[in-house]
């Protein structure tokens, strides 16, 4: 009787440990494979490697208007062209600054029309957004931006996606100022 006990004990230690790592290269294989067919996170761009010295001087223009005529006149005192990020509804309030930015030949930027955080809204309201924005620069200057920048640097895949199917290219920035410039751009 007491082998027969020892026998049963052992064959159902063995099952159980057969079950422990049948359980366990199940879960493992499981858990690879979600980690395989999940959904690469999209990246902006924050920065571009070069040989050359060169850096991108970008603003972001989402409140007033006082101190774009200052940022003109010093880049062109350096001949320096920078891109900056137009707010939609910044734009329609300031029209003759926009006029003025882009006929010193900077180039403009999509940085939303609402500055809304983008991942917590629908992808079809983000569409929206950026193509409201879009709408407003073309209206004032005859051309849409090709860039687009997040509103307060948040973003999710189906931000970055928005931008690419209306065929911008979503870019971060990777120095950022301490505190705004005036009361305008930073």
């Amino acid at each position: 009787m007491r082998i027969l006990s020892v026998k049963l004990k052992s064959i159902i230690i063995t099952a159980l440990i057969i079950i422990a790592v049948a359980l366990g290269i199940f879960f493992t294989a499981h858990t690879l494979s979600d980690v395989v067919s999940a959904e690469a996170r999209m990246i902006p761009i924050y920065n571009v490697d070069t040989n050359k010295n060169k850096v991108a001087v970008t603003f972001n223009c989402a409140v007033g208007n006082s101190d774009i005529d200052s940022i003109l006149a010093t880049l062109d005192e350096y001949n320096v062209k920078a891109t900056f990020f137009l707010l939609g509804s910044w734009a329609d309030d300031y029209i003759e600054e926009v006029q003025k930015i882009y006929d010193a030949g900077h180039e403009l930027g999509n940085h939303s029309y609402s500055h809304k955080d983008t991942p917590s809204m629908t992808y079809e309201n983000i569409l929206i957004d950026i193509q409201k924005c879009n709408e407003t620069v073309r209206n004032i200057t005859g051309h849409s931006p090709t860039l687009f920048r997040t509103p307060s640097g948040s973003y999710d895949n189906k931000t970055i996606s928005a931008a690419e199917n209306l065929g911008m290219v979503t870019i971060q920035w990777d120095v950022e100022p301490l505190a705004t410039v005036g009361n305008g751009c930073i």
